[in-house]
């Protein structure tokens, strides 16, 4: 089994003296434990970023898919007829077409 030697500069060596470790060794797994920390915590407070996002984006979701039922039971029940400008009428158009094209709701 070959061993590998390194090279130590001598500002890592003053430095482990002044961190009060007993070898540069020591200070080197030192400095590299917290560096693997660190690197975990960033992961995890990524990972935590990002489950809260999708969570606040499913509640979005769901509360736009909650608005458009009870949009749609108010249109059915009050059979009324809406007084839309040309412009909200476009708007509506597309939303509706968008929407069956990714399959995101159908009428019934």
């Amino acid at each position: 089994m070959a061993i590998k030697t390194y090279k130590i500069s001598p500002e890592v060596e003053e430095a482990a003296k002044a961190g009060g470790f007993p070898s540069v060794n020591q200070y080197v797994k030192h400095l590299m434990q917290f560096h693997r920390e660190a690197r975990q915590e960033q992961e995890d407070t990524m990972v935590k970023i990002f489950n809260r996002t999708i969570a606040f984006l499913e509640l979005e979701r769901m509360t736009m898919h909650r608005t458009a039922e009870a949009l749609h039971l108010l249109l059915k029940k009050t059979d009324i007829d809406l007084q839309l400008t040309e412009q909200e009428r476009e708007y509506l158009r597309f939303a509706i077409d968008d929407s069956l094209k990714r399959g995101a709701w159908g009428p019934k």
